[in-house]
């Protein structure tokens, strides 16, 4: 597969999800693995409307002062793959920030959240608890199968290099 043929494919793979797979650290460094529904933008950066309540969230909160990267990660359905061990999947590390929501970029997103998952988001933005964060890609590997791992620097909508077998 060509690196043309790849983007295209992997653009279409994490632009069909909904749901990310989130890893963060707490401060005593103890990692987290949880699950939040996602918007993109044209940019190709990401963003979660999350719960103050939930443990990532205050993760998320002391990632963005530090300035330290995350994780993420999209898969593919597991109904739909047929070898687990080659499942469609984008690796991302992720820097988060948190968008006020007294900005414009906040009813951006907002926006692009109603679309995406409907009468739900109207009621959120009610609840004073739930945090923005935009979650910026600074690399990300999209496995679409065997030996056919493609890495993005900076960004999803850069064209994406291939990654020899180590």
């Amino acid at each position: 597969m060509n690196q043309e043929d790849a983007f295209a494919q992997c653009q279409q793979f994490w632009q069909g999800r909904r749901g990310i797979v989130l890893s963060t650290q707490n401060q005593e460094g103890v990692l987290l693995s949880s699950h939040a529904p996602f918007v993109y933008d044209e940019a190709g950066r990401l963003a979660v409307f999350v719960s103050a309540l939930a443990a990532h969230t205050q993760n998320l909160h002391e990632a963005c002062k530090t300035a330290t990267p995350m994780g993420g990660l999209l898969l593919q359905d597991e109904q739909d793959c047929t070898q687990i061990f080659a499942r469609e999947r984008l690796s991302l590390v992720l820097l988060p920030r948190e968008v006020s929501r007294d900005s414009a970029e906040f009813i951006a997103w907002m926006s692009r959240f109603e679309r995406r998952f409907g009468d739900i988001i109207a009621t959120l933005q009610t609840l004073p608890d739930f945090v923005l964060f935009e979650l910026q890609v600074q690399k990300a590997v999209y496995v679409r199968g065997f030996a056919q791992a493609y890495e993005f620097v900076g960004g999803l909508n850069v064209q994406p290099q291939w990654q020899k077998p180590r």
